[in-house]
This record gives structure tokens, sequence and C-alpha cells, in this order.
């Protein structure tokens, strides 16, 4: 098979999926645009009286804010600013950057790969006589076409709401930091579509799938939001530029490595394995052992505030009990009931 008529082949396969893709980001589009001119009119609708300025809010800014008027306040309450001036933050808020683009890549990553696996339709693209790896890449870049522009025109439309409806003169873009920003999350969102491809070629489980994608997706976020707050600080120019660098960097490695996984297992997939949760037996003790140090860290001290060791040592306990249990016991309690029994006995001649 050709790779014009791989790409036509896919493209048919996965066209419905791309349409949803392409009408999905223009409508999260509307729907930030529309949220920041919800939240400009209830601040231009319900603003603080005189009063409860000179009571509630003035006693509690900072001194270098102290000398604002009252209506000075006000029209910097309603201002929505895009971007941070002189600030080390690098990933902004939307419309530009947003982490629910991150976990929709991820979940586009598992789509690609794990869709044809679960419907079988992988027998036929593996006997077409093309090779896995142009596969697994005619497919990725079908559906980074799609996505990434995608994601722009989302941007170009929530910006055509916001301007059409907010005054000009309450909007206030800091270019230089958007600018500069936007490379890494694009390199931020094609490492979301490659853990996702990689997820979708060695999980053979739906909701396992699911479950696991959801818990990785919110919690790798929810870590990077925290980062990025801590890391929130005034900076230079020079300094920006150099964390951000870092940010580059980070990002890059993580499409090499994870890219690197999806192309080295989807050239290694057997579809005798198929509907199992790890398509690939030896990563059962690799998921077991990451599963039992990463849950444990991300939840600290959930179950004894102000415990941390001893919290995380008994969720370690539990997840390391449950992960063994799942992924080792099921095959084995399996060979025992599949072990032929004899239980009339033939009297000896």
């Amino acid at each position: 098979m050709t790779k014009k008529s791989l790409w036509q082949l896919l493209l048919r396969r996965h066209r419905v999926w791309l349409i949803l893709i392409a009408v999905f980001f223009i409508f999260f589009g509307v729907l930030q645009g529309a949220s920041t001119v919800s939240v400009f009119n209830s601040e231009s609708t319900h603003p603080y009286t005189e009063k409860e300025y000179d009571k509630h809010v003035w006693p509690y800014l900072p001194k270098s804010q102290r000398n604002q008027t009252y209506q000075q306040y006000n029209d910097k309450m309603r201002t929505q600013t895009f971007g941070a001036a002189n600030h080390t933050q690098t990933s902004q808020s939307q419309p530009f950057f947003n982490f629910f683009a991150f976990l929709v890549m991820i979940v586009l990553g598992c789509i690609a790969t794990f869709w044809d696996q679960l419907s079988g339709f992988n027998r036929l693209l593996f006997s077409s006589g093309a090779r896995r790896r142009d596969i697994l890449w005619t497919k990725s870049l079908l559906y980074l076409a799609v996505s990434i522009p995608a994601y722009f025109v989302s941007i170009g439309v929530s910006l055509a709401i916001i301007g059409s409806n907010i005054p000009h003169e309450f909007l206030v873009f800091h270019w230089p930091s958007i600018l500069i920003n936007m490379p890494a999350f694009l390199l931020q969102l094609i490492a979301g579509f490659a853990a996702g491809s990689l997820f979708g070629i060695v999980i053979g489980q739906t909701l396992p799938l699911v479950l696991t994608v959801a818990f990785l997706g919110l919690s790798v976020t929810q870590i990077i939001s925290q980062v990025v707050n801590r890391l929130d600080v005034q900076a230079s120019f020079w300094q920006i530029l150099g964390l951000v660098s870092v940010n580059y960097v980070i990002w890059f490695g993580c499409i090499v490595v994870f890219a690197g996984l999806s192309f080295y297992f989807y050239s290694r997939l057997s579809l005798e394995s198929s509907h199992h949760y790890l398509l690939f037996p030896q990563l059962r003790w690799p998921v077991l052992i990451a599963f039992t140090i990463y849950i444990p860290f991300f939840f600290q001290d959930w179950l004894f505030t102000g415990h941390q060791v001893i919290s995380m040592a008994i969720t370690a306990i539990i997840v390391f009990a449950f992960f063994y249990w799942y992924l080792f016991r099921p095959r084995r309690f399996m060979k025992r009931l599949s072990r032929p029994t004899n239980h009339s006995q033939t009297p000896a001649p």
C-alpha cells in the first residue's frame, strides 16, 4: 500500500472524529468568549459601591495601590487582561492558553490508536502491507493537522466575541508574554497527544483506559497549574525568556519520550492480546511500581492531615495490593479454572 492510499484509508476511517474535533474546538472557542463577556458584564452590573469600597476593600489593598480612586478601582476590576506583563508565568489564561485543551489532546491521542485496536481495524491495517511506523505516523499527522489549526480558530472565535462585546478600553493584551509562551503551549499540546497515543496502544480495555487517562490527565494538569502559580513572580525579560526556554526543553523531551515509546510498542503490538488491560505483559511490574509511587505522592496526607508519611505509606500499601491483584491474580485464577479436572475415578482393570 502506498502512503497516499494509506492516508486516504485512514482519512475515511477517522473522518467522523476529525470533524468532531474541529466542531468541538470551535464550540469551545464560543464558550470561552461568552464566558469572558459574562464575567465583564457581571463586574459592570454589580460593582462595589463607594461606601463598600471604603469599608471592605481599601483597608486591605497593598500600600502601593491605596492611592487609586474608587472609579479607578472599578475600572481595573472590569478590565480583562490577557497575558502577564513582566511575570515568569509560563502559561496564561484563556483564550490563548487553556489546560482543558491539554486534556482534550490526551483524549484525541487515545482515540487515534485505541479505536482501531478495539474495533479490530488494526487487523486490516497490519495486513495491508504498510509499515506500522507509517500507519502511526499518518494517524498522528491527521489528528494534529486538524486539532492544532482548529485550536487557533477557537482562539480567533473567542477574540471576535470578546472584541465585539467588550469596549476596547477594557481589554489589555500583553503580546510579548503571549507570543513567547505560545510555542511552549503548542509543544505541550503535542506532548499530550503523544501521551494519549501511548495509553491507547498499551491499554486494551475501555473503562480502565478512561479511568487511567482521567486520573493521570487531571492530576498532571493540577500539578502543572500549581508549579506555574509558584513560579509566577516579577522578573526581567531575560529571566522570563530563560524560564520559558526550560519549558520548551521539558515539553520537547516529553514529546520525544512519549512518541518514541508509542512507535516502539506499536511496532510490537500483538493482535492476540487484545482486550487485556495491558497489551504488553512485560509492562505489569513497571506499571505497578509507577502507580505505587505516583498515587501516594499525589494524594500525600489525604488520609491523616498533618501526617504525610503515615498517610502516604498506607496509600502505597493499598495501591500496591489492588494493582498487584488486578494485574497478576486474574491470570493465575483463570489458569486454575482452565485446568482440566477429573472427578470420576476409573477402577483399575
